[in-house]
């Protein structure tokens, strides 16, 4: 049996921690906050990512959590008309994409992995060469940032700005959206939406073309009013749902070369860890977890 030590909690973590304790080995998630959360936003679902959910015996709790995403509408940014409408139904089956929250994600896997028997410690900024001398394994899961990439690549440290920046919100699905996602564009601007936990939320992400000045966090708080001048442009119902915008963060996107050198000696790196994403295609989460299935 071996022992295994993965760093970070996020959706690889502990998704790789669940499968592999699933399978009988001896798993310690090692994670640097003191609580495992998730800054509200909200992630889809795509069929790759479900099929892993499958495997976990985890599908049903999330398709309770989650609504199914019938199709992508593509609106024009003035009026929102319609532009295009891709049916998902009919490709990928009825239950197979799914939007939800990301908390709601998270509490899932964590669920998983308690009950495989996973040791999860706290508060623990684990570093993966020193881990790497009491466990048979180390699977370094530590996101964007990881420091366990540039333990391994030393040269490819830098992120590079990829001339976009990004806002995050949730706020009350006061506007009837569909049952899936719709993509608002505008030039140098658009805007994904779509509806989460039960149809009461939406769940907006704001994109625009704007020099980055080299901030790559997203957890940055901006002025909902600051967000309303910058998509003014935009009309139909966005603009009522942008007026119900409380509190949202900030993202500047950047981009990341995977690195050379995935795993050396008993030390391997795992979703953002080893391939950071831009958020266009909403693969993100389900790249982590196809990761995941494919490393147990």
């Amino acid at each position: 049996m071996l022992k295994i030590a993965v760093i970070g909690a996020g959706v690889s973590g502990l998704s790789v921690a669940s499968l592999l304790a699933k399978a009988g080995y001896n798993i310690t998630v090692f994670e640097k906050s003191d609580a495992i959360s998730e800054i509200g936003a909200g992630v889809q679902i795509s069929p790759n990512g479900f099929c892993v959910l499958k495997e976990m015996g985890v599908s049903e709790r999330a398709l309770k959590k989650s609504i199914c995403n019938n199709s992508i509408a593509i609106c024009d940014y003035q009026k929102g008309k319609r532009l295009l409408q891709f049916e998902q139904r009919s490709a990928l089956g009825n239950k197979n994409f799914r939007l939800m929250h990301r908390a709601d994600l998270i509490d899932i896997l964590l669920e998983a992995a308690e009950s495989n028997k996973v040791s999860i410690k706290l508060g623990f900024s684990a570093d993966a060469s020193l881990l790497s001398d009491q466990y048979s394994i180390v699977i370094a899961a530590d996101g964007v940032h990881s420091k366990t990439r540039n333990f391994l690549n030393p040269s490819q440290r830098k992120n590079s700005d990829v001339g976009y920046f990004a806002w995050r919100a949730i706020v009350p699905n006061t506007i009837n959206h569909h049952d899936g996602v719709r993509v608002t564009v505008a030039p140098n601007k658009h805007v994904v939406s779509y509806p989460i936990r039960d149809r009461k939320k939406l769940n907006l992400v704001l994109i625009q073309e704007c020099k980055n000045e080299g901030v790559f966090e997203w957890s940055l708080e901006e002025s909902p009013d600051q967000v309303r001048r910058i998509f003014s442009d935009f009309g139909g119902d966005l603009g009522e749902a942008f007026c119900e915008i409380k509190k949202v963060n900030r993202w500047g996107l950047s981009s990341h070369n995977i690195p050379t050198i995935w795993g050396k000696d008993n030390i391997v790196l795992i979703g953002d860890a080893l391939h950071p994403m831009l958020p266009f295609l909403a693969q993100g989460a389900n790249f982590a977890l196809e990761d995941a299935f494919v490393l147990a």
